[in-house]
């Protein structure tokens, strides 16, 4: 799938961009403000995937030169796939630095009772569903400080201009996981030979 390789590199930038807090510095500069603030290192991180399909593998991959702590959550897997042990979302909620979605579903994955068994400055980032996190939970975990940071690029309602847009410390972005030029370009190419099997076959 060409998509892969898109989303993966952007879950990863995105992460490291929010643990380095560049976007706040960024718009500091722009402002002509020399402000410098401390952010976090990836490096022996826990990181919950949970997800562990194509797209949660290639990211698992990804970070491992980080030096990273990799756990997973997939109800298809169990044991140890890959040196990545597959626990329940509980225990990796529990133990995860950062939480990665990279899971299918439209059902709340993410709410009330989930922020609870998460780390205090637990970091998420959403590339998957935007229906996997209950809104309103989420927003109380940010105002509590219990979520540090966050990235989300899907959401229920698209565009989206709900409140999460008041938060400077949750990174924002249009659904563009897959929009890179290689990515969109691989996948106009695999519809065009699909077209002509499909012709050659008639």
């Amino acid at each position: 799938r060409p998509e892969l390789t898109a989303v993966a590199e952007m879950t990863v930038g995105a992460l490291i961009t929010m643990l380095r807090l560049l976007p706040q510095m960024n718009q500091a500069m722009h402002q002509k403000k020399w402000e410098k603030r401390i952010g976090t290192q990836l490096h022996e991180k826990v990181v919950a995937i949970i997800g562990l399909g194509r797209i949660g593998q290639k990211v698992s991959r990804l970070l491992r030169p980080f030096g990273v702590k990799i756990v997973a959550v997939d109800p298809s897997l169990s044991g140890v796939i890959d040196d990545i042990p597959i626990l329940s979302l509980e225990e990796a909620l529990k133990s995860g630095d950062i939480l990665l979605l990279h899971c299918s579903g439209d059902s709340v994955l993410l709410g009330e009772r989930e922020f609870k068994i998460m780390k205090k400055g637990v970091y998420i980032l959403n590339a998957a569903r935007g229906g996997l996190i209950d809104e309103k939970a989420f927003l109380h975990a940010l105002e509590s400080g219990h979520i540090a940071a966050a990235w989300i690029d899907t959401f229920s309602d698209e565009p989206y201009q709900g409140p999460l847009c008041a938060y400077e410390q949750v990174i924002l972005t249009p659904h563009i996981g897959s929009y890179t030029l290689e990515c969109r370009r691989q996948m106009e190419m695999e519809s065009v030979k699909n077209l002509i099997e499909g012709f050659r076959r008639a």
